[in-house]
């Protein structure tokens, strides 16, 4: 039996399903549902108000800033990307500050033998 596209109003009925769908899953919540409820916690889209929400909700929980790992896997942990965040406030940073929380210190980078100067040595 050979393919034979659809009649339009078998077509129409797809399109209207598909339609109502994809207009469902557009309009995100707003608030955040019970944990166990099947939501990943990321919404579509990452405003300065829901990564400071959601970086609140993870200090909350854990009791200090996300840690290199946990920016690697952020939808283990229900937290934007790095990059969403750096496109939101400029850095980790700020973000983190924005969100009340002091940022973890920088870390210096290891110095190799050659670059130590040979009167140290």
């Amino acid at each position: 039996m050979r393919w034979s596209p659809p009649d339009p109003a078998t077509q129409a009925l797809a399109q209207s399903l598909l339609y109502e769908a994809l207009e469902g899953a557009v309009s995100a919540p707003t608030e955040k549902p019970k944990r166990g409820s099947g939501w990943t916690g990321r919404p579509l889209v990452w405003t300065k108000d829901t990564v400071v929400a959601a970086l609140q909700d993870f200090f909350t929980q854990y009791g200090r800033a996300p840690t290199a790992g946990e920016w690697q896997r952020p939808s283990a942990y229900g937290i934007p990307g790095y990059a969403s965040v750096k496109v939101e406030f400029g850095s980790v940073a700020a973000g983190l500050r924005a969100a009340g929380i002091d940022p973890p210190p920088r870390r210096r980078a290891h110095r190799k033998r050659n670059d130590i100067p040979k009167e140290t040595l």
